[in-house]
């Protein structure tokens, strides 16, 4: 097990390496803290368009980006707070963020994000995201924790946006609910057909999961995907199906902030702790 510093796609990334597993992840602190490249046990999982990576004026297509303070797009990108309307774009700021490297050992990472005069304008709260990458026993762990370091009420809901390599139309999806909201009208379905036959742009959100787990499987493989009870939502997407499907937990659902259904509201001074696990199998 290591961790080396290298640089790659222009920025400094640190590499989680466990040998024993032939696994090894990639992260990227000054764009997001995303976690950029994963293999599992020699098998490579995630998509990454690397020229995304390279120019800062585009997002991210590939990777695991981090969805922070909200997860999708709210209603005209606006919401209110005490009265006064705020502007906020589609999945949050944290992924366009620098990240602060806190600490590594041989198998770990630990980020921190914190509020700038940025953040405030968009955001008007004060507070500390943690996330440690883990990279052990062929699987990678993300152990996050948000703390509220304002005086008021901290509304958020968190999620994850991976992109995992694979044909959306050759891949089978084990998730466990049967109802999901089609994103372009925020109305809700029974799911009737294999969601691979479904067209998933506009993206589809599941909703009452009997189960902290998802199975993608892909050319007799599987990814496998567990996450903690904070993770309620898992929204299902792509722009090209024939190269990648995003499969993301999120903390609430497309639009909260206007519905406040399941958004996470800290009091000064809580914190919130959530994990995110991939792995994979046969």
């Amino acid at each position: 097990m290591a961790v080396t510093k290298k640089m790659k796609y222009g920025y400094e990334v640190l590499e989680i390496t466990e040998k024993s597993t032939n696994s090894r992840a990639v992260i990227c602190p000054e764009r997001g803290g995303i976690l950029l490249e994963l293999i599992l046990n020699g098998e490579e999982i995630l998509y990454l368009n690397e020229e995304t990576v390279t120019d800062t004026t585009k997002n991210i297509r590939g990777g695991n980006p981090i969805l922070f303070p909200i997860s999708g797009a709210i209603a005209d990108n606006q919401y209110n707070v005490d009265g006064e309307i705020i502007s906020l774009k589609q999945h949050g700021f944290a992924r366009n963020m620098p990240w602060d490297v806190d600490g590594m050992d041989d198998s770990s990472v630990t980020l921190t994000l914190q509020d700038t005069d940025e953040s405030f304008e968009v955001y008007p709260y004060e507070f500390l995201i943690t996330f440690t990458y883990v990279l052990e026993e062929g699987k990678m762990l993300i152990h996050q924790q948000y703390e509220n370091h304002s005086d008021l009420t901290m509304p958020f809901y968190a999620g994850f946006h991976p992109y995992f390599l694979g044909n959306h139309k050759e891949t089978t999806y084990e998730i466990p609910s049967k109802k999901y909201m089609d994103t372009s009208t925020f109305e809700f379905h029974n799911q009737e057909t294999p969601l691979e036959q479904m067209e998933i742009e506009p993206s589809k959100a599941f909703y009452d999961l009997s189960e902290q787990k998802v199975v993608i499987g892909q050319d007799n493989k599987k990814v496998i995907l567990t996450f903690s009870k904070e993770f309620p939502v898992v929204v299902v997407w792509s722009e090209t199906p024939e190269k990648y499907v995003c499969v993301e937990p999120w903390m609430a659902g497309p639009n909260a902030f206007h519905t406040e259904e399941k958004v996470i509201n800290l009091k000064p001074g809580q914190m919130e702790i959530a994990t995110f696990t991939i792995a994979n199998g046969e």
